[in-house]
């Protein structure tokens, strides 16, 4: 592919300028929250739970919509799930985390795809194109994986699967059912943590987040010897 833009294009046409637009959205926001001094990891998750708590009747749908625009202003999705938990309880905080967090990778996918989409398909070839059409004909399952058995950071995985040509309807239905165990998990530890009396309740969560972690690392030795044996089969 030619990977030369066009001098003729205005420059707001160009593919790269659409990812340097987003770029430059999230250096201003990080700009922003560093001018204002605001430490995410600093809050306390109390104040948090009664903030969505103060919307009454509305508090599912105030957390889903935070949820939904987390990523924008950067908050850290671990630590809003684990509000989740501490916030609904564990089968509420899994439900509205699922969705809070469905949303919210569709939204990441959606600003990638069409902010970076173009330019990457301008840019690839090769082995990278070649990888970009496997991605496409097992969509559903590529992103499935990448859920169950996380390689990136969730925001990561969100925008880089943007970036390929894998199809909305195909990452929209693995992404809500991958993060499901994720979700639990991160659920029942920030429900364990509203009564830390209870030590049953964080050995708990604690035991399952290590079962998660082991069942994910078995996953992901389990796909690099199928790569490994794919590879060097005839």
């Amino acid at each position: 592919m030619d990977d030369v833009e066009d001098p003729r294009v205005s420059w707001k046409d160009r593919p790269s300028a659409k990812i340097g637009l987003v770029v430059l959205f999230f250096v201003l926001v990080l700009i922003a929250l560093l001018a204002l001094d605001v430490d995410y990891t600093a809050l306390d998750p109390r104040i948090i739970k009664e903030i969505f708590l103060s919307f009454g009747p509305l508090a599912p749908v105030a957390y889903i919509t935070f949820y939904t625009v987390r990523s924008l202003v950067l908050f850290p999705s671990g630590m809003l799930t684990m509000i989740g938990g501490l916030t609904f309880g564990p089968l509420w905080g899994t439900v509205y985390s699922v969705i809070g967090g469905g949303l919210n990778a569709l939204v990441s996918f959606l600003i990638a795809r069409l902010a970076g989409r173009e330019a990457v398909e301008s840019y690839i070839s090769g082995s990278f194109a070649d990888l970009d059409e496997r991605i496409e004909r097992n969509g559903f399952l590529t992103v499935l994986m990448i859920r169950l058995v996380p390689n990136a950071p969730y925001d990561v995985q969100n925008y880089g699967l943007g970036l390929t040509a894998v199809s909305f309807r195909d990452y929209t239905l693995a992404t809500f059912i991958g993060i499901i165990p994720g979700a639990f998990a991160f659920v029942y530890l920030g429900h364990s943590i509203s009564d830390l009396s209870s030590i049953t309740n964080i050995l708990i969560a604690v035991m399952i987040i290590m079962v998660l972690f082991l069942v994910q690392k078995r996953m992901r030795w389990q796909q690099q010897d199928e790569d490994i044996d794919g590879g060097t089969s005839p």
